[in-house]
């Protein structure tokens, strides 16, 4: 196997395909999640799940830019 679980930091529909198709494969799964969605379907699908500090969209750190500011959820180009 060329990586030990495949992390999952998705929610709903797709992450549970992901985490079956996983298991269909024979790969572990791990889901990352916000600590509210610790009753949501798709944490109990993978294998583990592990809870990120914080609820919602504030969670998981938003990526910085080269000059240490804040990137706004969506990008424009």
């Amino acid at each position: 196997m060329p990586f030990p679980a495949l992390p999952i930091a998705n929610r709903g529909e797709i992450a549970i395909r992901i985490a079956q198709a996983c298991a269909d494969l024979g790969i572990r799964s791990v889901a990352v999640y916000a600590e509210d969605d610790g009753t949501c379907l798709h944490t109990r699908k993978a294998d583990q799940a592990v809870a990120l500090a914080g609820r919602g969209l504030n969670a998981a750190p938003r990526p910085t830019r080269r000059d240490g500011k804040k990137r706004p959820f969506v990008d424009t180009w």
